[in-house]
């Protein structure tokens, strides 16, 4: 087999690259480079009128396609309808909100639109927008309002219904009115702005439980109902609360807060000190007014910080006392009841064991004019102070009675007694048994009748006992 020549292929003996070279490098006349440039332009300009029978117009929204269309035309008009329509419903000027092109562009598999269908479909995705005054609460924008018009009403009406005659009203909060573009749909009237406004948000507080503490008393303290408390805590048990316990309190925060300062002066009472002094003249327990206080007068003003209608703040200016109060003073008996010959404490003794059962006052339309002390049939009755036995036997209604006198016009009566185990005129000591607890006399059941008389006038024994 013969072998291929060792040079470079050849074709009529010359390369394909010596004739591409040399076509370049050939010199042509004007008129033929003329006619290739035409005949290149006719070409790209058939192959355009071909590819433009393909295309549609797409109508863009920052970018984004929202429908394909066959003429520009019939979407600038289907828009400007839509504009209107909507500018009617809200009775506000909008406009497309993004930046609004018609652009060429191929279909793919997408159907361009036309007529209602058209109007349908730009309805969905098209976003309006208006220019609005926007309420800036603290640098947030909380609301926006048709304009600043209606804004700077909003805001003079908060105002309007929190002054008082002569307060200096301001806001809590930094509020600015400031021109923003917001889709139709986030606009608030007015009436529904003052609403807005002062419900505001909800907002959950804790509060520790105190002695004294009801559902009722929590709630009406932070606003709510009894109900919300008990809804706001679902682990609670609304039976039984403990002090220290933590409960959670939902609060209405208002979105803005009226701050509204005033002065107020008024007339006061200036409260009367009360001087005591020692009666040995008087028993103890018993208090007697020498000189009757009076409250004096004093003119105070007030600088008063209202939060949205109620008192937050109580400042004193001034004060002026216009009349002196005058002291009360009262005496105090330091004279004791006699005390027994062993030297014991003045104050009487419990005359056997048991506790009050009807104590000393009115009782059914009359003067009860003792204590009942509880006790069963034989109980010990002892005297209440050293003495001597002034009557020991049967004394009407009091059934068996025994009076002991103390001296200095003080008597102790024990009636209903079931025995008697002294005798008139006999001394006794305190603690000294003297009879036994009964029902005789008038009477419903088996207890001790005991009496207090000083001077003649019966006294409240359990205030000496």
């Amino acid at each position: 087999m013969p072998s291929l020549p060792t040079g470079k292929f050849s074709v009529n003996g010359r390369t394909i690259k010596q004739k591409l070279i040399n076509y370049i490098n050939t010199p042509r006349p004007p008129a033929m480079i003329i006619s290739i440039a035409l005949y290149t332009v006719l070409i790209m300009f058939i192959t355009g009128v071909i590819d433009s029978g393909y295309m549609v117009w797409a109508v863009q929204v920052n970018g984004k396609t929202v429908a394909l269309v066959s003429d520009p035309v019939s979407a600038r008009k289907a828009v400007r309808e839509l504009v209107a329509e909507k500018s009617r419903l809200t009775g506000c000027k909008l406009s497309v909100s993004g930046n609004l092109r018609y652009t060429r562009t191929y279909p793919g598999d997408a159907k361009y639109l036309n007529g209602a269908e058209l109007k349908t479909a730009l309805a969905e995705k098209l976003f309006f927008s208006t220019n609005a005054a926007a309420l800036v609460v603290d640098g947030q924008i909380r609301l926006a309002l048709e304009d600043r018009k209606e804004a700077q009403s909003l805001l003079n009406r908060m105002k309007a219904s929190y002054r008082t005659p002569g307060a200096d009203v301001a806001f809590a909060e930094d509020v600015r009115i400031e021109d923003v573009k917001v889709d139709s749909s986030e606009l608030t009237r007015l009436d529904e702005a003052l609403d807005k406004i002062r419900k505001g948000t909800k907002e959950v507080e804790t509060y520790r439980v105190k002695d004294g503490d009801t559902l009722w008393d929590i709630a009406s303290l932070a606003g709510m109902s009894t109900e919300e408390l008990i809804a706001a805590n679902p682990d609670m048990n609304p039976d039984r609360i403990s002090i220290g316990q933590k409960l959670n309190l939902t609060a209405v925060k208002p979105i803005i807060n009226v701050l509204a300062v005033s002065r107020q002066t008024s007339l006061e009472q200036v409260a009367f000190d009360v001087e005591e002094k020692k009666d040995n003249k008087i028993y103890f327990g018993d208090v007697k007014v020498l000189q009757q206080g009076k409250p004096g007068k004093k003119s105070v003003t007030y600088q008063l910080t209202r939060r949205n209608g109620v008192v937050v703040e109580r400042k004193v200016l001034s004060e002026d006392v216009l009349e002196q109060p005058q002291t009360k003073i009262v005496a105090k008996g330091s004279r004791m009841l006699l005390a027994s010959r062993s030297g014991a404490s003045g104050r009487l003794a419990w005359p056997t064991v048991g506790s009050v059962i009807s104590p000393f006052g009115m009782r059914g339309g009359r003067m009860h004019e003792g204590v009942d002390i509880s006790g069963s049939t034989g109980n010990p009755v002892a005297a209440s102070a050293s003495g001597t036995v002034v009557r020991a036997g049967w004394y009407g209604g009091y059934g068996k009675c025994v009076d002991i006198s103390h001296g200095d016009g003080v008597i102790t009566r024990y009636g209903h007694l079931s025995r008697i185990s002294v005798s008139t005129g006999q001394k006794v000591d305190r603690g000294q048994l003297i009879g036994r607890v009964g029902s005789t006399g008038r009477s419903t059941g088996p207890h001790l009748h005991f009496e207090l008389i000083v001077n003649g006038q019966h006294r409240n024994p359990t205030r000496y006992l």
